[in-house]
């Protein structure tokens, strides 16, 4: 078994390793709260039987048009009743720019987990479904039509050969991860392989640029001090040649005797931004805000605004069994 583990943190490291440049792309700060954007092989890792969460993100407001992206899911830690079997739906939508560009995606997916020690497991999960892509060339202005002395107008031609306005491709990703729990506390470490299927996608009629993969590597802990924890986060993606990088760390207070907690973090986006964290925890919902203070290029143009972002979850647990303090391993732990 400690074969398995060691092949596994190798492969992470390799993912790790393809980190070349830093820029903006798709992402969520609270990913912790959104892991199937980032794992597939944490659908159903969490400490209940069905849950459901949502996330908002806005960001760019006073540079250009807002940047807005939104994701659901739905999830089962018990599929097929049986609790080594995670299932899940996931939706995410992303609009940006002048163009109005949007990106849908609706995918479903399973997780499987394998026991290696009595409180660890390594698990892997698919994710398939269909990604849509498409903007609005109306919204856009091009050379052409400029007239000297005149000005823009929008009756003329705009003279770039534009073939369609839409494209939709079938989706393919899958993912690993490993769980455990130790007398400190709990953990979970894992890498994402999305896009995996050759699909083109093309708004030229001259040009076809192939969809590269997207690449996620996501570690986060609960460490326990006292009656409350510690929680480290890491999280690094990379697709094509953009990359970003989070590194973070979270005071969870634990409230009362029952299972409510408050948050407390700040998490770091090398080159991008500083985000401070909030979440507050009440039985089985859990309610995150985050605000990203810009630390890049565009300071200035922003005003060190960044982005603003919400996520809302709540976990159905209709088991005692179920109940333990930790969210990252499965249930049969």
């Amino acid at each position: 078994m400690m074969r398995i583990t060691n092949i596994l943190l190798v492969f992470m490291l390799l993912v790790i390793s393809l980190q070349t440049s830093y820029a903006q792309d798709l992402h969520f700060t609270q990913f912790d709260q959104n892991y199937l954007y980032a794992n597939p092989a944490m659908i159903g890792k969490f400490n209940g039987l069905t849950k459901v969460n949502a996330s908002y993100r806005t960001q760019w407001n006073s540079v250009s048009i807002p940047y807005v992206s939104y994701s659901a899911a739905l999830e089962t830690s018990s599929l097929f009743n049986k609790n080594t079997f995670g299932g899940g739906i996931s939706f995410f939508r992303n609009q940006a720019g002048d163009s109005e560009f949007q990106v849908n995606s609706v995918n479903v997916g399973f997780s499987y987990s394998i026991k290696v020690r009595k409180k660890m497991a390594i698990s892997l999960g698919f994710l398939g479904g269909i990604n849509s892509y498409s903007l609005d060339y109306t919204k856009l202005k091009f050379d052409e039509q400029y007239v000297d002395d005149i000005g823009y107008n929008p009756n003329l031609q705009s003279g770039e050969s534009l073939s369609t306005e839409s494209v939709t491709l079938p989706s393919l990703s899958t993912g690993i991860s490993m769980h455990g729990k130790y007398y400190w506390g709990n953990m979970n470490v894992g890498v994402g392989l999305f896009n995996l299927l050759n699909s083109e996608l093309q708004f030229y009629t001259s040009e076809q640029n192939p969809y590269e993969k997207r690449f996620s590597f996501h570690f986060n802990s609960e460490i326990k001090a006292g009656k409350d924890y510690i929680v480290p986060l890491v999280f690094i993606g990379r697709h094509q040649s953009l990359n970003q990088s989070l590194y973070g760390i979270k005071y969870r207070k634990t409230v009362g005797i029952s299972n409510n907690s408050l948050d407390f973090g700040v998490i770091n986006r090398f080159q991008d931004a500083t985000a401070l964290l909030f979440g507050i925890k009440i039985s089985d919902v859990y309610f995150g805000y985050s605000y990203d203070i810009n630390t890049s290029d565009l300071e200035r143009s922003s005003n060190n605004k960044g982005a603003t972002e919400l996520s809302i979850s709540y976990i159905y647990s209709p088991i005692k069994s179920y109940k333990r303090k930790f969210d990252s391993c499965p249930v049969f732990l």
